[in-house]
């Protein structure tokens, strides 16, 4: 909190203030007053430097520092990095002949309790050698895999050998670069020894993975000590790792591999092969679950059923203490949390209660890390969750499923908590998953995709936040930013803000030399509106034709909906620059309602888009309802024309996309989804369904889906092309070279990839918090539920067949649907026969989701499934299979 003070204090607080801000923001960030290792005094010495007297047990050092030069950086946190290891990290010779030995103690206990009761692994063995030559390592594998303890291991030998290490774990909240720099104040300047850099669980937090690698590379301007790193990672973050460090040497950690080791451990010698198969097919890869079904094994002579491995779990979780009945209900809640990795806040488990919270605390039950806590890995969550929803269902009957649980928790979450929860679960397993019961799996490769985009425009933004000095591709690259919560819109909102004068001077919006580059699409758009007035039967008033247009006011009011909108996304501290913004728009306005120029409605639509971001409506301004009314309005009064809005700028929009833009403008604005002139173009967009992913009209169907999400908010419906929408956008061809072409090279719209990309942030960003639900039951399966004597064997089977031919089924049906999109793109005709064929397609489509949704009626009550209970699913399956495939379907049959 103090931090944030400060920062706000640089940013608007009077010279004086800033100075003292900086100073505090340095000393607390940075300096670690309070550390006992190192000490820090600060003397002013007036307004321009400050002395700060750096002290540990050996030695004094005192530094001067330039305060104007500390206020520069701490406006920026990248700079104010290098300045702190610049001042504070290179101590004097004195430092540098101190031997005494500076631990974190705290840290080394825990990672020895890691190693606790471990078998030493190939993996761990192979990290010691890389290190041990200088090579750094990124260790890559799935979850539960071993690559934390086998890295923990790595670092209690190397400890033995002098080595010093700093570990940070990117799951953990407050885990990031400030922490690495204040273990490496306490290790550097011990022996001669390396020191290693271990970054866990890199998937969790890409930004602060970003940020590390900056640090590393800074930190080793400045200190003498050698760092190697280990970062570990799930195979989602290979990318980022790479690309952050580069220099590192690759080792694939695959639990399945480690198991006999682990196995032959426990059982002191070497198992039967049988049973080492069962083990490896049953844990798939996790050796959590191997570990307790080698020791059942052992114990039991026997492999136990999903509720007899739970029950172990849960005696391992609890330690064997007996819980009361509230203790079981935090425990339940905790678990629910923790199956999902969700941070949970110590306070919420104190609120709930404050004995049960102390009683796990003290029996080890649970972990506290700083102001957060778990019950430990996830798969131990998932167990106790089985467990306490078999055996003690009588306490905990009352309250929500465990998915509901961590939903209704996520929904008071800030957009960065849920991307840290999914970045931190395998969404990459469940998105390539062969089965898809009831959408879950789309989701997942369309969060997938998500990630891959974010990426995209984040490293596009951290090269250029002014993206080639265009308006449009900033804007819609800081609200696809902001809307998830990722901080490098930051810098984008200083070069619109710096870019664009607003201060009501003019009637709208002027730029500040050089002109942004959009300029060029405006001439283009003159050239595309010339040529339309000569077509034959198109007549223009006198004031609406190109040669009278003033297309640089044109220029300024699309701008002007522009930075209304990302003003909206961004509110808070925003309140002067949206009155600004607000009193423009009222100046504006033409007194028709409609903005300039009128013959081209999606200027209107944008600048009514932007009000409505900032909270304005037909019901709160008259400039909103006035606009809505003229948009409305039939030809030639008004723009609309039988469920239509024509561009009025010839080639260079099209009717699908300014009719997208018009009907989503109305909406944002209250008029209701059940009017008229919404109800029309709704159907004009879905008549237009089998050409919103076509080449070249990627905008239009951009456009088109979120309007029609924002009707129907039925994501299903336009899975097949959202999903190609998603596929033409993330490919990296297309973010390659320029990402901003300028208008007068391409011929095209300059923001074109910034706005497709943004749109779909946004709606997969939106499904996705819709549907947490959806998304959290398919993340929860346990890798060990499949494997259970609880259901009947035939059954099992039948079920496993059911969810491999539904998948079948979506495969073909989606293939067949995009082939004919293709043809009719390809042939550029409209092809009635095709088109008959393709609806037939998609009804087969809908039958298709009706079985998904039986399937995932199936999947509640898996435990209680009959064979009454999927004659009905069966013969659904096997009709539509028979529409499908007809002569080559293999009938499901049940035994």
């Amino acid at each position: 909190m103090v931090s944030n003070r400060n920062k706000l204090l640089i940013r608007l607080g009077d010279r004086k203030k800033r100075q003292n801000a900086a100073i505090e923001l340095l000393l607390i960030d940075f300096c670690a007053p309070d550390d006992p290792i190192l000490s820090i005094d600060f003397l002013p010495d007036g307004e321009e430097q400050i002395s700060i007297k750096i002290k540990n047990s050996s030695a004094t050092e005192d530094r001067k520092i330039n305060i104007e030069k500390l206020v520069t950086c701490a406006q920026n946190e990248d700079s104010l990095v290098s300045f702190a290891l610049g001042n504070l990290l290179s101590f004097n010779e004195t430092y540098k002949s101190s031997k005494e030995t500076i631990a974190n103690t705290n840290a080394y206990d825990s990672i020895k309790i890691l190693c606790e009761d471990s078998v030493t692994t190939p993996i761990s063995e192979k990290v010691s050698e890389r290190l041990e030559a200088g090579v750094s390592v990124r260790l890559i594998g799935e979850s539960a895999s071993g690559k934390t303890v086998s890295t923990a291991q790595v670092v209690c030998r190397l400890k033995q050998l002098g080595w010093t290490f700093s570990w940070v774990d990117l799951s953990e909240p407050g885990q990031s670069m400030y922490s690495l720099i204040l273990s490496l104040i306490r290790n550097q300047r011990q022996s001669a020894g390396k020191h290693v850099v271990v970054v866990d669980d890199s998937q969790a937090n890409p930004t602060g993975l970003k940020n590390i690698g900056r640090t590393i590379d800074e930190l080793n301007k400045y200190i003498e000590t050698e760092l190697l790193l280990v970062v570990i990672g799930w195979e989602s973050a290979i990318d980022n790792i790479k690309q952050y460090f580069p220099y590192t040497s690759q080792i694939n950690c695959y639990g399945d591999l480690a198991i006999p080791s682990l196995v032959d451990e426990i059982f002191d010698s070497e198992i039967p092969a049988k049973d080492l198969e069962i083990i490896r097919e049953s844990c798939g890869g996790d050796l959590f679950i191997a570990r307790l079904l080698a020791e059942y094994k052992l114990e039991n002579k026997c492999f136990p059923s999903q509720k007899q491995i739970a029950t172990l779990a849960y005696r391992k979780g609890t330690n064997g203490h007996e819980l009361d009945d509230k203790a079981i209900e935090l425990l339940y809640v905790l678990s629910s949390l923790s199956q999902f990795e969700i941070d949970t806040y110590k306070d919420y488990a104190i609120t709930y209660d404050n004995t049960s919270f102390t009683y796990l605390l003290k029996i080890k039950c649970i972990r506290l890390n700083n102001n957060y806590l778990s019950v430990g890995h996830r798969t131990l969550a998932k167990l106790l969750i089985l467990y306490l929803q078999d055996v003690k269902k009588n306490i905990i009957y009352r309250l929500p499923k465990s998915t509901q649980i961590a939903v209704k928790y996520l929904k008071t979450a800030s957009p960065s908590q849920i991307v840290a929860t999914l970045e931190r679960l395998d969404v990459a397993g469940l998105a390539y998953s062969k089965t898809d019961q009831h959408g879950a799996t789309f989701l997942a490769r369309a969060w997938e995709s998500l990630t891959i985009l974010v990426n995209y425009v984040s490293r596009e933004t951290a090269t250029d936040p002014t993206w080639r000095n265009n308006t449009g591709s900033a804007v819609f690259a800081a609200i696809a930013l902001i809307s998830i919560g990722n901080q490098e819109y930051i810098n984008i909102l200083k070069h619109l803000y710096n870019k664009w004068n607003i201060d009501g001077v003019n009637d709208l919006p002027t730029p500040n030399d050089p002109i942004p580059t959009e300029h060029f699409d405006f001439l283009e758009i003159k050239k595309t509106m010339e040529k339309e007035e000569s077509n034959i039967g198109k007549t223009f008033k006198n004031e609406d034709k190109a040669e009278n247009i003033d297309f640089s006011r044109m220029h300024y009011t699309w701008v002007l909906g522009l930075l209304l909108g990302v003003a909206g996304y961004k509110p808070s501290n925003n309140m002067e620059v949206e009155e600004k913004l607000l009193n423009l728009a009222k100046r504006a306005q033409n007194s028709d309602g409609s903005f300039y120029p009128a013959r081209v409605p999606w200027v209107t639509a944008r600048v009514l888009i932007g009000l409505a971001s900032v909270g304005e409506s037909i019901r709160s301004s008259n400039v909103v309802k006035n606009a809505c009314e003229w948009l409305c309005r039939s030809y030639p009064t008004g723009p609309y024309k039988f469920g239509t809005w024509e561009p009025g700028t010839g080639a260079w929009n099209t009717i699908l996309e300014t009719t997208a833009m018009c009907v989503n403008a109305l909406i944002r604005c209250g008029v209701p989804s059940t009017a008229f002139h919404v109800k029309a173009g709704i159907s004009y967009l879905k008549g237009k369904k089998s050409v919103w992913a076509m080449q070249g009209k990627e905008i239009d169907g951009a456009f088109a889906v979120e309007t029609i999400l924002a009707v129907e908010g039925r994501w299903r419906n336009v899975d097949t092309e959202l999903n190609m929408l998603l596929s033409w956008i993330q490919h990296r061809g297309a973010w390659e070279g320029n990402v901003v072409e300028f208008s007068n090279e391409s011929h095209d719209q300059s923001c074109k990839i910034s706005q497709i990309s943004s749109s779909l942030i946004r709606i997969v960003w939106d499904t996705v918090k819709r549907e947490l639900p959806l998304l959290l039951e398919g993340l929860s399966v346990s890798k060990y539920s499949m494997l259970t004597d609880d259901i009947d064997e035939s059954i099992k089977d039948v079920y496993g067949q059911l969810i491999e031919q539904t998948e079948e089924l979506k495969r073909k049906i989606d293939g067949e649907i995009r082939d004919r999109i293709t043809i009719r793109e390809q042939d550029g005709m409209s092809m009635p026969e095709i088109h008959k064929n393709q609806k037939k397609w998609e009804e087969r489509k809908r039958k298709l989701r009706d079985i998904e949704n039986l399937m995932h009626n199936l999947s509640d009550q898996r435990d209680f499934i009959s064979k009454e209970n999927m004659t009905e699913v069966t013969l659904e399956i096997n009709t539509l299979g028979k529409q499908c495939f007809q002569n080559t379907w293999k009938k499901i049959k049940l035994n």
